[in-house]
């Protein structure tokens, strides 16, 4: 099972290349990424990552594997969306009482753009809401290429996530461009949620966490309509990193 799954199209095509790319960037970034699992039982595991860290991480997430943890499928795993600095060293999934937090992030050099339709709490999307999700996700990408910032467009299995890639702002301007990212986040609220789906307000602080693609979503008993999917995003076409903060400020 384990090699079927480290095989399979979601890996090949979704996690492997993802978690490539994600690593380098943070490791350009003079930092490294955090992984971390929500177990049912709300136990949590993390690991600290490198780019040569990617194959092992992989394989200790497989469906099947030997490792003391949950595996892909058996829980919700995710990524750290910016650099982690500081005291923190390179780490294999492990439990922990203690995740990265906000002060110990090195960079901040991703918007996340989390768009989720409105649904019953804890339960997974119908393709009807997720549709929903789908139009208003549309509509943010058009607006921020309008702004000359292209996203990187990932389905989180029940919504829309937009990754936009940014010019890193380091160290002591991490806060403010947090405070930067939440004013916007507040804008495109304002602007494009609907009665069906809705911009998140939340995914704004540095050290914030989403779905990793090429992993299901989990929520809810996961039978029709309501089916658990799989979460993907399409690393055809990386965009250069916008200075998106300065362009809005300059608008202004």
């Amino acid at each position: 099972m384990t090699a079927n799954w480290l095989n399979s199209a979601w890996v090949v095509d979704s996690t492997r290349p993802f978690l490539d790319w994600l690593t380098r960037r943070h490791a350009e970034q003079g930092g490294l990424t955090e992984i971390r699992i929500l177990a049912p039982d709300r136990s949590v595991y993390h690991a600290i990552v490198g780019p040569e860290d990617v194959e092992a991480l992989l394989e200790d997430l497989a469906p099947g594997s030997a490792s003391p943890h949950p595996k892909v499928g058996e829980a919700h795993v995710y990524f750290g969306m910016n650099p982690v600095g500081g005291q923190w060293t390179r780490q294999r999934l492990h439990r922990t009482n203690r995740c990265v937090k906000d002060r110990d992030i090195r960079a901040y050099s991703m918007l996340a753009v989390d768009i989720d339709p409105v649904r019953p709490a804890g339960e997974s999307a119908t393709r009807e809401e997720w549709d929903a999700a789908r139009d208003v996700g549309n509509a943010v990408a058009t607006w921020l290429e309008s702004e000359g910032c292209r996203p990187l467009r990932a389905d989180s299995g029940n919504g829309v996530h937009l990754l936009v890639p940014l010019v890193p702002a380091f160290d002591d301007l991490v806060p403010e461009t947090a405070k930067q990212a939440q004013r916007l986040l507040r804008q495109l609220d304002e602007r494009f949620s609907t009665d069906r789906a809705r911009v998140d307000l939340s995914t704004f602080n540095p050290s914030r966490i989403l779905k990793l693609s090429g992993t299901p979503s989990l929520k809810g008993s996961g039978r029709p309509p309501r089916h658990h999917r799989m979460s993907r995003v399409c690393l055809a076409d990386i965009p250069d990193d916008p200075d998106l903060f300065a362009r809005l400020a300059a608008e202004e």
